[in-house]
């Protein structure tokens, strides 16, 4: 749980990096939106500020940043449910973020090697604090 490292979106794919990675620093600019409430926790999604209109979603369990295309499916995958964190104190403004979908609720939004997944908190390899995340203002 480096506090160096931020979301991002390279290439349409949800990544983490330095800020002081080379690229558009825009590229780490997010809005976060609150859908509703969802079996007690906060359903939310993030879209990009640059470019505006595109989320980030989960695809073949690959996060990706995609327009929204009207379907029912974007409109799951393109929700967390934000819960208490698999790893950090929730104190201190950690969480971990759930697939919306019923059919993947033991997968969190996670990073491995650098990018983004939707990965199954039981994976090998995949450590708790690889699914927990702190909302910054900036």
């Amino acid at each position: 749980m480096d506090q160096k490292f931020f979301v991002r979106h390279h290439n349409f794919e949800g990544e983490i990096n330095e800020l002081d990675f080379p690229g558009p620093i825009g590229d780490f600019d997010w809005l976060v939106h609150f859908l509703r409430v969802d079996q007690g926790s906060r359903l939310l999604a993030f879209e990009a500020k640059h470019p505006s209109g595109f989320f980030l979603r989960h695809k073949n369990f690959r996060i990706v940043l995609e327009p929204p295309d009207g379907t029912e499916l974007f409109k799951q995958d393109h929700a967390f449910r934000e819960v208490a964190p698999l790893a950090g104190d929730p104190r201190d403004g950690w969480h971990s973020y759930q697939a919306f979908q019923d059919k993947f609720k033991t997968r969190f939004l996670a990073h491995e090697n650098l990018h983004l997944f939707l990965r199954d908190k039981s994976e090998s390899g995949i450590a708790a604090g690889d699914a927990s995340f702190r909302l910054i203002e900036t």
